[in-house]
């Protein structure tokens, strides 16, 4: 995804506003309740929230501006993503002398696409896939807005190489001759471990293990369309999925009582990242001026396929706090 700085500083100003024997009498698994959650995000959508189904709890909460990247922890893995909660963007140079690299003239930004193809991520090929020997391009970072939608600064890095048990990268402030070296040990507790550039730097896990969540509630970058057609980058606040553990169809036809196992075992299913997304809820009044509330579209059910088997239904049913704060998105959903 490229776009002009124009553009960019425009879309700113938009963002703060099995088979069984025939005798064989198999009892079904009971239907569960229906629960009810609200997930606190706060109004200036401060937080990121992971949410684990089959046991009805929250397994995770950070503040979105605590990392900038992500990097893969299996072992072969090399892949690298952008923090898109905070509008981060990215750009190559083509260079290899990182004192060199000291101003954005002529940079093309690309954000990650937010269905989550990871041959689409703003990093892409960094290395040989063969030899795994990096490239050691100079890539920039553009890292962002914080939560008072000041930008965080523009850093510039070079991965230097990964192994089955680390990553070894370089960084510094864009105007920097010098830089900063870091390494990220790989963790098997988690799918990704992440990097923040600030100070020296920091390593952390940014995601409970894999197998302890299902949604993630957070803002994160996405495309947008004008009305003529024309794509432009923008900051939402929706659900983001595991696609390590499920897989989600999005029903805007069939009530949500009448939705039973039968129908959902029956249904076609992505593993998307952003399958549930934002687009369970309306803007409604003047996006201008900011003066807007924002309305569940009660016809949407999004049906979940466990990677264990079992299958959900939920349906979002409001965006406030009980006070009328926004950026407090109420669901319920039910086992199947």
């Amino acid at each position: 995804m490229r776009f002009s700085n124009n553009l960019f500083f425009f879309i700113i100003l938009l963002l703060l506003t099995s088979c069984f024997k025939e005798d064989e009498k198999v009892e079904p698994h009971p239907r569960g309740n229906i629960t009810e959650v609200t997930i606190g995000l706060t109004q200036n959508y401060q937080y990121q929230i992971f949410y684990d189904l089959s046991d009805s709890a929250i397994t995770g909460r950070q503040l979105k501006t605590s990392y900038d990247l992500l990097v893969d922890n299996s072992p072969g893995g090399w892949r690298v993503w952008l923090n898109s909660a905070l509008f981060i963007r990215l750009a190559h140079t083509g260079l290899t002398d990182f004192g060199a690299v000291t101003d954005t003239t002529g940079a093309v930004w690309t954000f990650d696409k937010s269905d989550g193809d990871p041959d689409s991520n703003a990093v892409g090929v960094w290395l040989d896939t063969t030899t795994f020997e990096s490239r050691r391009e100079v890539m920039l970072l553009d890292r962002g807005i914080d939560l008072a939608g000041r930008p965080r600064g523009i850093y510039k890095f070079v991965i230097d190489s990964v192994n089955a048990s680390s990553w070894w990268l370089r960084f510094g402030k864009l105007t920097d001759t010098g830089f900063k070296s870091i390494e990220i040990p790989k963790s098997d507790s988690a799918r990704v471990t992440a990097l923040l550039f600030d100070g020296e730097g920091s390593v952390l896990l940014a995601e409970p293990p894999s197998a302890a969540w299902d949604l993630l509630f957070t803002q994160y970058t996405t495309l947008l369309f004008t009305d003529i057609g024309e794509a432009y980058p923008y900051l939402v606040t929706g659900v983001l999925i595991n696609q390590q553990s499920i897989e989600v169809c999005v029903d805007t036809i069939t009530a949500f009582d009448a939705i039973d196992l039968a129908f959902a075992t029956a249904s076609a299913y992505t593993r998307n990242l952003d399958a549930i997304g934002y687009d369970w809820k309306r803007v409604q009044g003047d996006v201008t001026s900011g003066n807007v509330t924002y309305v569940v579209r009660s016809n949407v059910t999004y049906l979940i396929r466990e990677s264990s088997g079992y299958f959900y239904k939920l349906r979002f049913t409001g965006f406030y706090s009980d006070t009328g704060e926004k950026g407090y998105p109420r669901f319920e959903f039910q086992r199947l």
